[in-house]
Formats: C-alpha cells, structure tokens, sequence
C-alpha cells in the first residue's frame, strides 16, 4: 500500500471546485499565449504573421506549460492534445514541416477540431459543424418520423423541443 500525498477521493463534491482553484494560475505560466479553460479542458491560443517565428515560439512557451504542470504534479495527456493552424484557404505551407513538441513528442496537427461543441476547422468555415449538426438532427428527425403514427401530436411536438431543437440552437448566435 502506498501513501497518498495528493489528491481529492473520487466523486467527491469538492473535487471540480479544488481542481479550479488548483489549475487557476495556470494563465500565469506565459505572458505570451492566451488560455482559454473549460473544467478540465484547456485551450491554447497565439498567433503571428510569420510561421516560422509562431512554431518557435510556441514549442519555447508549451516547454513553460510542461514545467508548470510538472511543478503543479500534473499530468498531460499528450496523445489527446492536438493543435490546429488557422489560416487562409489560399495560403500554402507545407504542414509536414510544422513539429509542434510537448515533453519531446511532436503533437498532431489536425484540420479540424471541436471546442465547446462547435466544429471549427483550419479555414474557419462552418462546413464541418454544419454537417455534424445535420446528421444528428436527421438521425432524430428519423425517429420522430417512426413515431409519428404511435404517438399523439404533443408526444411529438415535446420531442422535437428535446431530440432536435438544441441542436439547431446551440451556438446559432454565432
């Protein structure tokens, strides 16, 4: 049996609350990059006009965020951090050439990616959310469309609000 230094039991009420205050400084470990945190999620945000000079200095401020964690007794879990790179449909770069390093492995570049339940991709079009939007709507369209002739019409209608409706809501102001 080992002596347990750290740590809250799991399940604990408590639990969400202490991880908050605990991660809470963790927008003071870079001057440069802009943090935005969700609960346990935590998304990272720099740009510059010149590719070269953003690689550099993103991989210099993540071996800050590596060390933050560390001092903090934190783990990252690297295979699940990725990054994206936004930039115009008409501007080329090779993306083989990006390497992006957390603690000495070279993070995965994806085109796509979704942040607070909005798919975002690399052009900053809406094609991707749209279609993810579109398939989970017409997967519940379909089962209404099943129970149409089961169920009475308010049944339906108090479905429709729950099944279908949110996800044409969700993030609509954007």
């Amino acid at each position: 049996m080992l002596k347990l230094t750290c740590g809250v039991p799991q399940g604990c009420v408590l639990g969400p609350v202490l991880f908050l205050i605990y991660i809470n400084d963790i927008i003071n470990a870079s001057k440069i990059l802009q943090l935005i945190l969700f609960a346990d999620d935590t998304n990272i945000f720099l740009s510059d006009a010149n590719l070269d000079k953003l690689i550099s200095t993103l991989n210099s401020e993540l071996v800050r965020m590596s060390k933050w964690f560390a001092i903090n007794r934190l783990s990252l879990n690297v295979s699940k951090t990725n990054f994206i790179l936004f930039c115009n449909s008409r501007k080329r770069y090779d993306k083989y050439e990006i390497k992006i390093m957390l603690n000495g492995i070279v993070l995965e570049q994806v085109k796509c990616a979704k942040f607070l339940g909005v798919y975002i991709d690399e052009h900053l079009s809406w094609d991707n959310h749209i279609q993810e939007v579109a398939c989970k709507v017409s997967r519940n369209v379909g089962i209404l469309r099943k129970l149409k002739f089961t169920l009475p019409q308010t049944c339906l209608l108090l479905l429709y609000n729950s099944l279908v409706l949110p996800y044409l809501h969700y993030c609509s102001i954007i």
